[in-house]
């Protein structure tokens, strides 16, 4: 076992503590000081880079060969929008045009064997039909097969189309389905 004895008076002892956080605090002064100078001459060096690459951009930007190319890329720009527009209307057209082939097609379908159509008149959706059936027969096919297309509706056939037995003058009205206009 060891044995200490402190002789040093009670205020030699404040006075080493009072040097020891003297030093301390000198020493944290220091580190303080140090890095903030750091952090100063660090901003002091960014901000001369920034100046000097901003110098540089101007200078490069401040051409006249650069003014040049963006007066000739500011030309390119509004062609385009032009095209761009010219296309966007040209699609709008096509997706409002209608496909009547479509619709004539499936009005061959529906016209059997003995019937003649003549004339063919249209107002919006509406259309109307002039022909002549061979027999009454064969007209009351084509009106049945008209009733059963899924694309025409509203068929309408006056009651003066069946006066007649052979050679029938007939006139049918009937309405097509928008969704059979767009379909091609």
């Amino acid at each position: 076992m060891i044995v200490t004895i402190d002789l040093l008076p009670e205020e030699r002892k404040k006075e080493i503590r009072n040097k020891n956080i003297f030093v301390l605090l000198l020493k944290q002064e220091f580190l303080f000081t140090f890095s903030v100078i750091f952090f100063i001459v660090f901003l002091m060096s960014l901000n001369f880079i920034l100046k000097f690459q901003r110098e540089s951009m101007v200078a490069v930007y401040s051409d006249e060969e650069t003014l040049k190319r963006n007066e000739e890329l500011k030309k390119y720009e509004e062609k385009f929008k032009e095209i761009n527009k010219k296309v966007s209307s040209i699609s709008d057209i096509y997706n409002k045009h209608l496909f009547w082939s479509g619709i004539f097609y499936k009005l061959s379908e529906s016209v059997p064997i003995g019937v003649t159509l003549n004339n063919l008149t249209t107002t919006d959706y509406k259309i109307s039909i002039v022909g002549i059936a061979s027999k009454r027969d064969d007209f009351l096919k084509f009106e049945e097969n008209m009733g059963k297309s899924d694309c025409f509706t509203d068929v309408n056939a006056p009651l003066s189309n069946l006066v007649v037995k052979e050679d029938v003058d007939f006139q049918i009205d009937f309405k097509i389905k928008k969704e059979c206009l767009k379909e091609k």
